[in-house]
């Protein structure tokens, strides 16, 4: 504990407080409410005197940095002295500084407190910040470096000129030459007996060339490991000493054996393109960026009726005047200068036909692709006509008729389907539906009548539904649409109301079975009190109307009778049809 002779009101120690040109702040250890402050700091952080004793020593840290420092002040809270560490400080105007924090225990006005020192180390921290940033990116660089290298195809080597030794080759070393780096730099590092005997005295000239003139481009033959014959480009540069005297030389080797088979394989691909480009059926034509004709398929000079000795390397404009006073001029423009894919339908100026060309900007002009669709946009015309009529009619009718497409998606529909889905949507707008605007066990149901249609069942069901309150019955049929290869492209869809006929078979089922009950009664019900009836007549003694049991056997007759009329009023009953 800090004695009360140590208390700081003296009137020296106020002195030095207030000289002493590194910002110090006395602060309660409780409350942490800053109950004094020193000249340099009021200059340090911007706040006055008055604005200092407002705060807490929270208020001149960052907010990230609150929870960090309390436990801080717990830690060194019993501690005389002690090195709090380094932290960032915030001034008035918002800016954060590195400082370093000694605090020492003292009383202030009679309150426990304690002395803080914020010596600036803003300057140091942020050079070693820097520093340590740029070994980062040093180290970083050389990383990258190392991993291009060792990723790279192409050999990058060094080479010490005062021996000729190879110095350093990257892993690129064992594709080409079939050995390892450190295979290639042992020894005298020399290497050249992989060079091709009939190569080897050239390459050495060129070489010695280089050491003067300071850089190279040679191309010569090597063995591989395996004696695989390859063909490599070099390109070296000389490194020279302050003295001009050449002490290294470093280079990159390209392996392009696989660029020659690649130029044979290119020829080929090119003439497979050009069997493309004639035998697609469109009409096809590439533009350079200076408007020559590079190339012409068959079917375009067929139908242009050139040659393409004609036209190719001639200027397309000169060979075509008729393309330039159309509409399809800025067509071609559009392509080739704003690089945008172009379609357009018009009348060819120079065939008379209705065409649909595409113009596709490339990287050396444009390639525009055309067809004659004369007979399309006829049949077109024709079959909206038919359409319109074959939408008048199925938009009469109270049937409900749709189709759909593999994948789900509406086709066609006539106005009774989307009243429908309506009345099942809450009358939400058809284009923003989706599947759960919809009854999920209906959803279910359906989903499963369309998996059975799209894998090519053609079939009838019979549904019960709740349409404005009322019970109606449907007969939907599914038939599946087959393309033009006899796949399955999609679905159509009719649903009929067959509620009378339904309830006209149910009101008949309801007659027979009437019928079947009333034909029981009488097999089991009028037989009992008949046959007893007739048992009773046969007693009765009709020659002495005074006999005793004539008076028992009329009151069996009597009871029987009765129960016979209860059956007739029964079967009576049974012949009334409900037709509610």
């Amino acid at each position: 504990m800090v004695s009360r002779e140590e208390n700081i009101q003296t009137e020296d120690y106020k002195h030095f407080f207030d000289d002493l040109p590194v910002p110090m702040i006395i602060y309660d250890s409780t409350s942490l409410e800053i109950l004094a402050v020193n000249r340099v700091a009021t200059i340090k952080y911007g706040y006055s005197e008055k604005e200092f004793l407002s705060k807490n020593v929270l208020d001149l840290r960052p907010d990230e940095d609150g929870e960090l420092y309390k436990k801080k002040i717990t830690e060194i809270e019993d501690q005389g002295y002690a090195d709090a560490g380094e932290w960032l400080h915030k001034k008035k105007d918002g800016t954060v500084f590195y400082v370093h924090i000694f605090s020492s225990a003292t009383f202030f006005k009679d309150k426990r407190a304690r002395l803080s020192l914020a010596y600036d180390i803003n300057q140091r921290v942020l050079i070693e910040k820097e520093n340590q940033a740029l070994n980062d990116i040093v180290r970083d660089q050389k990383k990258q470096l190392d991993d291009i290298l060792s990723s790279m195809k192409e050999v990058v080597w060094s080479r010490r000129i005062s021996d000729g030794k190879l110095t350093y080759i990257n892993d690129a070393s064992i594709d080409v030459f079939g050995y390892t780096p450190e295979e290639m730099t042992a020894g005298n590092g020399r290497h050249l007996e992989h060079v091709h005997p009939d190569d080897r005295a050239e390459l050495e000239e060129k070489i010695r060339q280089n050491y003067n003139e300071g850089h190279s481009d040679m191309e010569y033959r090597i063995f591989h490991k395996n004696g695989a014959l390859k063909y490599v480009h070099t390109h070296a540069h000389v490194r020279k000493n302050e003295k001009g005297e050449p002490i290294s030389y470093h280079g990159i080797t390209i392996d392009f054996t696989n660029l020659r088979q690649t130029e044979l394989a290119l020829k080929k691909k090119i003439l497979e393109i050009e069997n493309v480009f004639e035998s697609i059926t469109d009409c096809f034509i590439s533009i350079d960026k200076e408007w020559n004709v590079t190339y012409v398929n068959r079917h375009f000079e067929a139908m242009l009726h050139v040659s393409r000795e004609e036209v190719l390397g001639k200027n397309f404009w000169a060979s075509f005047p008729k393309v330039a006073a159309s509409p399809y001029y800025q067509d071609y423009i559009k392509a080739m200068n704003d690089r945008e894919v172009v379609h357009s339908e018009r009348i060819s100026p120079t065939t008379g036909k209705i065409l649909s060309v595409y113009f596709y900007p490339t990287d050396t002009g444009v390639a525009v692709y055309f067809k004659d669709i004369s007979d399309e946009i006829n049949l077109n015309e024709k079959i909206a006509n038919k359409e319109k009529k074959l939408s008048a009619v199925i938009n009469n009718t109270k049937d409900i008729i749709w189709s759909f497409d593999t994948h789900m998606n509406l086709l066609s529909a006539n106005d009774a389907y989307y009243a429908r889905v309506a009345l099942l949507t809450g009358n939400k707008r058809y284009e923003e539906l989706n599947e759960y605007d919809f009854d999920q066990e209906r959803l279910k149901k359906w989903n499963n009548y369309f998996k059975r249609v799209l894998s090519g069942e053609t079939y009838r069901v019979i549904e019960e539904d709740e349409v404005e309150g009322k019970t109606i019955y449907e007969e939907i049929s599914f038939n599946p649409i087959f393309d033009v290869n006899n796949n399955i492209a999609g679905a159509s869809c009719f649903s009929r109301n067959i509620t009378d006929r339904v309830e006209h078979l149910l009101m008949i089922q309801e007659q027979n079975e009437k019928l079947k009950n009333i034909a029981w009664i009488q097999s089991h019900k009028v037989r009992g009190p008949v046959a007893t009836i007739l048992g009773l007549v046969e007693l009765l003694n009709t020659n002495g109307s005074e006999d005793i049991n004539n008076k028992e056997i009329l009151e069996g007759i009597k009871n029987s009778t009765l129960q016979l009329d209860s059956v007739i009023r029964e079967v009576v009953n049974n012949t009334i049809i409900d037709n509610d």
